[in-house]
């Protein structure tokens, strides 16, 4: 119907130009005329051919539409179009759901309406930052969906120019965040846990420390000040004497202070909950809580985990600390050593039917061979300023996981802690039970 509307209207029109123009009045002959049809009829079927081939064409550009409109509504994120007054001209169908509205109801409504209030200020800055540098822009803000609650948005804008009017309008591409973003916050409570537990563990270690090594200055002090009431109380002494005995007293009392002031802050301690895990989510969970401190040495961290691995019985949050404990030894160790290309291997593997291995590796300056055998001891550290109970803490976890931590040179370089933990069996399904330094 459309091509004989088409049709008609062009037949109108060339009558109208054949109208307006003057012919030389000609004897045509028969041949001539038949001449004249012969080419009337061949220009007729070239315009029937042109035809069908425009036709083609129009299903060809229709077929083309529609699939750029599938394309346009469906890509998963909100496609937003507006003047630089806010004006929404056009949204896709992903965009609308965004907002939980028709495309209609949307279309000629200013964008700001459908940002949460105290991100008002965000989005204006976003556009004049985007308008005033003229290039693509970025913002992460909260918008408002119909009858659901705000969600994190990221909102990446550029300025587009119309090429037939020479008109200014912003394209957004408008995506849903608020997964990533709860990932991200169960992520820093998870870091904030793992802080917890560090020092709720620590704490009593800590304490028997400070407890074996104030014991003997705290005596010294307490022999020193009971001989001088003696003497003073039976008015037999000498000033000397007392005034020594109180110097010794003193010194004894500094040693104590710096003792004290090793200590770090700590909080009370926990439970452990054991669950079951699947060890290589574990170990990325870990690893992605220490990204900043991986990312700031440029360490790369390599994982080597044998296919099959069955899940284990444990306290997520404890052996992540020992994972990261161990993960965080490995930079520091490689940092002092200025190594050329920093990385660490995760490699875990099954070593027995109810057992499996992590390894964690460096390729740092490794163990001194002095240092081995008293590496895991309360009191041992390499550090200036450390207190000496990461590793012991560590392999106090793991031996109430009822597993084993050890050290060692890696054969290629480098230092190897090996964790020995079990894998599921029927009796640790329902057993809990307390780590022994909580438990002491």
């Amino acid at each position: 119907m459309d091509t004989e509307n088409r049709l008609s209207k062009l037949l109108i029109r060339a009558e109208e130009l054949v109208q307006e123009k003057t012919y030389e009045k000609k004897t045509f002959s028969y041949n001539d005329v038949y001449k004249l049809l012969h080419q009337l009829d061949v220009a007729n079927i070239a315009l029937k051919l042109h035809d069908d081939e425009l036709q083609d064409a129009l299903l060809k550009i229709d077929q083309l539409q529609h699939h750029y409109n599938d394309l346009y509504d469906f890509v998963p994120f909100g496609y937003f179009t507006f003047n630089l007054n806010g004006i929404i001209l056009e949204v896709n169908e992903s965009g609308a759901k965004l907002i939980g509205l028709d495309k209609s109801q949307i279309v000629h409504r200013n964008l700001s309406r459908y940002i949460a209030p105290n991100y008002q200020h965000v989005f204006l800055q976003h556009l004049q930052t985007m308008l005033n540098e003229s290039s693509e822009q970025l913002c992460e803000l909260k918008l408002v969906r119909k009858n659901g609650p705000l969600f994190d948005a990221q909102v990446n804008s550029k300025v587009v120019v119309n090429a037939v009017n020479n008109e200014k309008y912003i394209l957004s591409f408008i995506t849903d965040i608020t997964h990533r973003k709860q990932y991200e916050e169960y992520l820093h409570s998870q870091q904030n846990k793992i802080a917890n537990i560090d020092r709720q563990i620590s704490l009593e270690k800590l304490a028997s420390i400070l407890a074996h090594e104030l014991n003997h200055p705290l005596g010294v002090i307490a022999n020193y000040l009971h001989g001088c009431i003696r003497r003073v109380e039976s008015n037999n002494f000498n000033i000397k004497d007392i005034l020594n005995a109180i110097k010794q007293s003193t010194e004894q009392l500094n040693r104590a202070n710096e003792i004290i002031l090793r200590m770090k802050k700590f909080t009370c301690k926990g439970d452990l909950q054991c669950e079951i895990h699947n060890i290589e989510a574990l170990l990325k969970e870990a690893v992605a809580l220490v990204s900043y401190e991986i990312n700031e040495n440029a360490v790369n961290i390599h994982y080597q985990i044998s296919k099959n691995i069955p899940p284990i019985w444990v306290d997520k949050i404890h052996i992540q600390q020992v994972i990261i404990n161990l993960i965080r030894n490995a930079i520091e160790a490689m940092y002092d050593a200025k190594t050329v290309a920093p990385k660490i291997i995760l490699e875990v593997n099954q070593v027995s039917k109810n057992v499996i291995e992590i390894l964690i590796i460096d390729n740092g300056p490794g163990i001194e061979s002095h240092n081995i055998h008293q590496l895991f001891n309360s009191t041992f550290t390499t550090k200036t300023y450390g207190i000496g109970i990461g590793l012991a803490v560590s392999r106090s976890i793991i031996e109430a996981h009822q597993g084993k931590l050890t050290a060692e040179n890696h054969i290629t370089g480098g230092a190897c802690f090996k964790i020995s933990l079990s894998t599921i069996t029927e009796d640790k399904k329902t057993r809990h039970f307390q780590p022994e330094y909580l438990v002491k």
